[in-house]
């Protein structure tokens, strides 16, 4: 299934948004979840730090050599 939406960069990006901005009309007319929200978000954040960083840390490497 990944291998079919994977061209459809538009589609994707613009799906992302649309539930992205549903969200945050949720919380809005809610008046509530801002702290499971603000909890998701940190989580969101911290899942695309570990994806982004290298997985062997370059000063260890240093070091054992």
């Amino acid at each position: 299934m990944c291998d079919k939406i994977t061209p459809k960069f538009k589609e994707r990006w613009a799906v992302t948004v649309m539930l992205l901005l549903i969200l945050l009309f949720r919380i809005w007319y809610k008046r509530g979840y801002a702290v499971i929200s603000y909890l998701l978000g940190l989580y969101w954040l911290n899942n695309i730090m570990l994806y982004l960083a290298p997985i062997d840390d370059p000063e260890d490497l240093e070091e054992e050599t």
